[in-house]
């Protein structure tokens, strides 16, 4: 059963149950009575720019319409060029944006047609090099553009290049080239073996023989 009682903070009387023993009426109250002051944020009445009717607004906020409405009626629509296409467009903006270059482009795509991002590859990169680089696993990796088999930076290994000059054809993806003095920077075609397969290249160095490349002879032209 609910009973009056009597708010400590403001003196009002409110309901509620006896079992409760409740001592504020409100959470406000609840707050300034607990902790002298209140956590709940300050409105003020300010009036609206456009119908001039007073709305309520927390003090940090700078509002100055009471409605979506009252915002939206002060935009204002504008017919522009696009400056790459050359087709007219139009869009719907507030008074104070009509001083800044903006609406320029009428979608994103012909924005970036114009204003490309400057990409540099190759011998035009800043950290150009010279075409060639030691790899993590201690290879020495080449430039090549237009390869079938280059990484995603346009790469790829110098022996497997070598290889493929004398055998006149790309290497398949399961053929392994292997460095028969185990300098993995000696690239001389006399000291490179090609392996059929991954397989015969790991039984090879689990029962090591002596080998002699088997690559062709590039015939002079």
């Amino acid at each position: 059963m609910k009973i009056k009682h009597i708010c400590k903070q403001c003196n009002q009387t409110f309901l509620a149950y006896s079992s409760q023993k409740k001592l504020f009426c409100s959470p406000i109250c609840s707050y300034k009575g607990k902790r002298g002051r209140c956590f709940v944020k300050e409105r003020i009445s300010k009036p609206c720019v456009i119908c001039k009717a007073r709305f309520l607004s927390k003090k940090t906020l700078n509002r100055k319409f009471c409605s979506r409405k009252c915002f939206n009626s002060q935009q204002i629509t504008i017919n522009k060029t696009c400056r790459t296409c050359k087709q007219s467009f139009s869009r719907t903006i507030r008074p104070s944006e009509l001083t800044k270059q903006k609406w320029i482009f009428c979608s994103n795509s012909c924005r970036n047609k114009l204003h490309k991002p400057k990409t540099f590859f190759g011998k035009n990169a800043a950290h150009w090099t010279g075409g060639k680089h030691l790899s993590p696993q201690g290879y020495i990796a080449v430039y090549s553009p237009g390869h079938p088999k280059a990484d995603r930076k346009i790469y790829v290994l110098e022996h497997r290049l070598v290889a493929e000059q004398h055998l006149g054809r790309f290497l398949k993806s399961s053929e392994i080239v292997h460095h028969i003095n185990e300098i993995k920077t000696d690239n001389r075609p006399e000291n490179l073996y090609l392996f059929e397969s991954n397989s015969a290249h790991i039984k090879h160095h689990n029962n090591p023989k002596p080998l002699t490349s088997n690559l062709p002879k590039i015939q002079p032209c």
